[in-house]
């Protein structure tokens, strides 16, 4: 007798990822290094583009949810979100993004979610505490990942995924220390959108993700454990 397993080999997330998303990443490090090193050296920089909620929602200068983002204070907070920009760029927009056009969709849509958390967060801080930093774009970005993970890399069982996240998430995500300069609430907010991302790109990309799928038959010849009658 023969028993037919057919197992997936490939998937979505297990192919080479694309030139964009190196290519995004490294605009935006450079983007926010530009800025930044900059603004260390002028304070009068350094205040235009940071945020706080009094500044954008009660003074209406709006333009501080894009400046801030890529505005960092010193150099350790500038290296430790450049460094996981890079990766998760690579990661999101050069492998999730299928095509061309869509790494450039990912991107505007990632881009417009660090803006939105960028905005929840100053709504729920007092109105003079400021707020910059990539780290709500970096956490949307891991939220987005991990959770896409979840559901499209079928290679392992669901329950062996849900151990990876888990696993993966605490080793560089949670902090091992807390810093009261330090935005927590902003990496809450972009872990939860970028989930909510996720389930909206799954559900209208699924169909075209499972074409991704290469699968391995296995036909394995086996004897009963006991005679047949």
């Amino acid at each position: 007798m023969s028993r037919i397993e057919v197992r997936i080999v490939k998937t979505l997330m297990s192919r080479k990822p694309n030139q964009w998303g190196i290519l995004f990443g490294g605009t935006l490090i450079l983007l926010s290094s530009l800025l930044s090193l900059r603004a260390w050296e002028d304070e009068a920089l350094f205040q235009w583009a940071m945020s706080s909620r009094d500044l954008v929602f009660q003074q209406g200068q709006y333009y501080r949810l894009i400046t801030a983002i890529f505005l960092h204070g010193d150099l350790g907070h500038l290296l430790s979100n450049s460094y996981m920009l890079l990766v998760l760029s690579i990661f999101v927009f050069g492998t999730l993004g299928i095509s061309n056009r869509g790494s450039f969709v990912l991107l505007l849509y990632s881009f417009l979610g660090a803006v939105a958390v960028q905005a929840m967060t100053l709504m729920s801080y007092p109105a003079q505490v400021g707020l910059l930093g990539a780290s709500g774009w970096v956490y949307l970005l891991a939220g987005f990942w991990f959770f896409n993970y979840l559901w499209i890399d079928r290679r392992r069982k669901f329950f062996n995924r849900w151990i990876r996240v888990i696993g993966v998430s605490l080793v560089i995500l949670f902090p091992t220390t807390f810093e009261e300069n330090v935005s927590y609430l902003a990496h809450l907010y972009g872990f939860i959108v970028g989930a909510l991302f996720a389930l909206g790109y799954f559900i209208t990309m699924r169909s075209r993700v499972r074409q991704f799928e290469e699968v391995q038959i296995l036909n394995e010849e086996f004897l009963p454990e006991e005679p047949l009658d």
